[in-house]
């Protein structure tokens, strides 16, 4: 592993001056997750002496830099791994990895300045980052637009004209995926009640009676729906629990109410991934505790 720490810009330079295509496999590579490679590992910076042979071998200057781009190349994580596990030293491939970081140097290092220079365009380039990790936006669509906009090139308007457009791809995307999550909330909640009063028998029913959606992106998010589980011969045993499910933070919790008191709260780790039966097993701890109670008077 490098110990080297490269900027969002030293990265973005790297894969734009090699086209976006691994260096040893030569296959396209993805902006988010590629790795910066050291052609000549960057462990020769501890043995001074296998440092010097290897730049002899080479035919390097004694000021060739390790931590450069004139020995940086682009390419898949699993191809580095490969290329480190095995000793090429003196291989062809290397001397031809060189040269292509060699004529390289030069443009990836303008653009690392003029990134540097301009906040605008960099922080384009977190933003592109950050909406991949989220999953908030399309990856074969950002690689089309880091590999032919000219965003080096590109006017303060284009910039600004730019930075909306992604703006508003994450603020339409992030609706989506809430709208989803709140739908699986429902239908899990449905499917819960559902099979209790399949359990407890044909007198049984699950009901919603109210229902309430508040979507937006300047407002905590809200989708509160209120269920029943009640028995059709007895108008004493009902049960009411209302579901109030919030996204905030990558974090997806869920509030199980009784008249607006909290009774449990589940929450997830929306990165982490979200395992339905968890929810659904509060859920139906809670209804089976309720019934409990409602029967209590009655026996």
């Amino acid at each position: 592993m490098s110990k080297y720490r490269f900027s969002t810009n030293q990265r973005f330079a790297v894969y734009k001056v090699f086209d976006g295509v691994c260096q040893w496999c030569r296959q396209p590579l993805q902006f988010l997750g590629f790795n910066v490679d050291h052609v000549l590992p960057e462990s020769l910076l501890d043995d001074p002496a296998r440092l010097q042979e290897e730049l002899t071998r080479y035919g390097l200057p004694a000021n060739f830099n390790i931590n450069d781009y004139e020995n940086w190349a682009s390419m898949h994580s699993h191809c580095n791994q490969w290329k480190s596990d095995t000793s090429y030293s003196g291989a062809p491939i290397i001397r031809t990895l060189l040269d292509k970081c060699a004529s390289n140097k030069e443009r990836a290092q303008r653009l690392e300045l003029k990134l540097n220079r301009e906040p605008q365009t960099a922080e384009i380039l977190t933003r592109v980052e950050a909406a991949i990790e989220q999953n908030f936006v399309n990856i074969q669509d950002l690689q089309n637009f880091i590999l032919k906009s000219d965003i080096m090139d590109s006017p303060d308007e284009e910039l600004l004209r730019i930075r909306q457009q992604l703006d508003q791809t994450i603020e339409h995307q992030a609706r989506k995926m809430v709208q989803g999550y709140m739908q699986m909330v429902r239908s899990n909640t449905s499917d819960v009640l559902i099979k209790m009063a399949r359990d407890l028998g044909p007198e049984w029913h699950p009901t919603i009676t109210a229902q309430t959606v508040v979507e937006s992106m300047d407002e905590e998010r809200r989708n509160v729906f209120t269920h029943h589980l009640a028995n059709v011969n007895n108008p004493n045993l009902r049960v009411t629990r209302t579901i109030w499910p919030k996204f905030v933070n990558n974090q997806l919790i869920i509030h199980i109410l009784r008249y607006g008191s909290v009774e449990r709260v589940v929450t997830f780790n929306v990165q982490d991934g979200i395992d339905w039966t968890v929810y659904t097993k509060a859920l139906r701890d809670e209804f089976v505790k309720a019934i409990k109670e409602a029967m209590k008077p009655l026996s």
